[in-house]
């Protein structure tokens, strides 16, 4: 087999992310899945290097500009990623010697086509490295927004927003944390038995993966040293999944019956469905053994019929429900703005985690800090409400509403809580009656005191910025 160039890879994925061809995350999973073959110190570079390149992007393209004759838009898109993962290297990774990461792009650039602009990329990154000791940021008191778009690479318009919602000091604490390395949190199903829990954590330790149970909730655990999800001990028997601690907040506020029937109306990839499932299936347990009537209780079990938009979103909730094996979930292509009259007051309990700008998990999706403007809110806002003003319509009188979202915008979060209550007569639930005291009082919870049903969890090392709302029909 012909040698690869491990470089080269990442160029590619930093071209299609140019062009837009998908997002980053499933791109770099697509990519990775290509080249399993690679050893797992080849696999992590090109990881290492396509994400650190696209999340400092605006960054680097400042630090480009103050010491390139020709600016980084006007550069082929080529030479300007090339220009860009090879900068990463020279300025974020000090195991890479600076002399490697431009020779290598010199030698990738006459590869490509490019040989007569070898000289161009050479002086650039020798230039940059030259002087990566005196490169500067925008002057923080003139300008604070140019500060931190370019500081932490997001654009000037989503840290104009934040600073709007949050202010200064709070923004860019929330910026900060968004670059720093994501912990990476799975859920062990809360319905199986306490002796397989412990069969699976002793594997992990016999495997050399590391972990420690969160102390917000009790079923999810931090995990390192895992080269991926497959290989580890309950993946493929369905007992583990990967879950952001914020998202399994939304089975845990929920807290459905045995008998609840549940529309998850936006449940791709399925991990809040099969959270939900997993409640279902616990609480059906402990009804059937302290009734001692377990066939008539299983009669009456719960349901949740999880839908998304396309075949493609629905396939992986069905690939995950497969992986659990249980028949209380059903998934179908369903499009949540579009009503459907045979789930009128049908649901105990509606899903609604929403559409949205995704300002909450910019460290994990990055392409997001590029992708977003003024126009997008509209069009996010007017899709919102149409899923809500149908979510109620599902719910039976007295059913539960959860709203939730990725991200930390009041455009996005308040104010369509005050929308369900004021146009469809709603109430908010206190949610410190549903939650964990540590998650009350932890410093990234914020609450309004005048909308108790409501938690904003802002970006930390912790949790994603997430929002999530509890109202009563």
């Amino acid at each position: 087999m012909a040698s690869i160039n491990i470089r080269e890879i990442v160029l590619e994925i930093l071209i299609s992310i140019d062009k837009g061809e998908e997002y980053s995350h499933i791109l770099m999973k697509n990519v990775l899945d290509k080249y399993d073959y690679l050893d797992q110190k080849d696999k992590a570079f090109i990881s290492r290097v396509a994400k650190g390149t696209l999340e400092r992007r605006i960054t680097l393209d400042h630090y480009i500009d103050s010491i390139s004759s020709t600016p980084v838009r006007k550069m082929k898109p080529l030479i300007r990623n090339l220009i860009r993962m090879s900068a990463y290297q020279i300025l974020y990774m000090d195991r890479i010697p600076d002399s490697a990461a431009c020779n290598e792009a010199v030698k990738l650039a006459g590869k490509r086509g490019f040989r007569s602009l070898g000289g161009f990329v050479n002086g650039v990154l020798r230039n940059l490295s030259r002087n990566k000791s005196s490169l500067s940021l925008p002057d923080k008191d003139s300008d604070p927004v140019k500060y931190l778009a370019v500081t932490y690479s997001c654009s000037e318009y989503i840290v104009g927003s934040l600073i709007k919602d949050y202010g200064m000091e709070a923004t860019e604490k929330m910026l900060k944390a968004s670059l720093d390395d994501s912990r990476l949190y799975v859920r062990i199903r809360e319905d199986i038995e306490e002796a397989r829990k412990r069969d699976i954590l002793t594997s992990w330790i016999e495997h050399g993966i590391e972990y420690e149970q969160s102390d917000l909730l009790p079923y999810a655990y931090v995990i390192r040293n895992a080269e991926g999800m497959q290989s580890m001990a309950g993946f493929e028997e369905g007992e583990v999944y990967a879950q952001d601690i914020s998202s399994m907040l939304v089975a845990e506020v929920a807290d459905p019956e045995y008998h609840h029937q549940v529309i998850d109306m936006c449940a791709a990839p399925g991990g809040k469905t099969l959270h939900m499932a997993s409640k279902i299936l616990k609480k059906i347990r402990e009804v059937s053994d302290d009734s001692h009537s377990g066939r008539d209780v299983i009669l009456k079990a719960g349901h949740i019929s999880a839908g998304d938009i396309t075949e493609a979103k629905v396939d992986l909730i069905r690939d995950n429900v497969s992986r659990m094996g249980t028949d209380i979930v059903t998934a179908v292509v369903r499009d949540a703005c579009v009503y459907d009259d045979t789930l009128k007051e049908s649901a105990d309990i509606v899903i609604a985690d929403v559409p949205c700008s995704g300002f909450g998990v910019i460290g994990r999706k990055p392409d997001i800090k590029f992708n977003h403007d003024a126009g997008t809110d509209e069009e996010l806002a007017a899709l919102q409400r149409r899923i809500l003003d149908n979510a109620v319509k599902y719910l039976r009188k007295d059913g539960i509403l959860i709203y939730s979202t990725c991200t930390v915008r009041k455009a996005e979060n308040d104010s369509n809580v005050i929308y369900l209550e004021s146009e469809h007569g709603l109430s908010q639930e206190d949610l410190r009656d549903c939650l964990p005291e540590k998650m009350i009082y932890r410093e990234g919870s914020v609450w309004n005191e005048d909308m108790p049903g409501c938690l904003q969890l802002m970006i930390s090392e912790e949790t994603d910025g997430f929002y999530i709302a509890r109202l009563r029909k």
